[in-house]
């Protein structure tokens, strides 16, 4: 078996998957720009098939089955996948930015980022 291309970061989250036109959701379970793997895989998986992943909102990319292993199947993908990419299903749950409660070094909140900016602008 090839070493991988790069590391493979742990990540949880709902893609869908297009295997010759049938289209279903399953779970990713790790994520690199090289590929990732898939959990609750179509059960018409085999290696060598070639498939579709559609990922955050319309990111799509094609990939070929190299391993499968109970309900988990390896996918490498075609062409790599963007850090960016990537990074959004690595990343934690994460409030959105303007609701992140920041501290200085005695917990004191500060203010929001934006009013520091429109400060600074002024």
């Amino acid at each position: 078996m090839e070493k991988r291309q790069s590391e493979r970061l742990p990540v949880a989250g709902s893609i869908v998957c297009d295997l010759a036109g049938n289209v279903s959701e399953t779970q990713l379970c790790d994520l690199s720009p090289h590929g990732c793997k898939l959990a609750h895989a179509d059960p018409a998986i085999a290696e060598g098939v070639t498939l579709g992943l559609t990922l955050v909102g319309d990111i799509e990319i094609a990939g070929t089955v190299r391993w499968i292993s109970g309900e988990h199947a390896g996918i490498e993908f075609r062409e790599p996948l963007s850090q960016a990419a990537v990074l959004y299903f690595a990343l934690p749950d994460m409030k959105p930015l303007g609701d992140i409660s920041t501290t200085d070094g005695f917990g004191r909140r500060l203010p929001p980022l934006s009013q520091a900016i429109q400060r600074e602008a002024s």
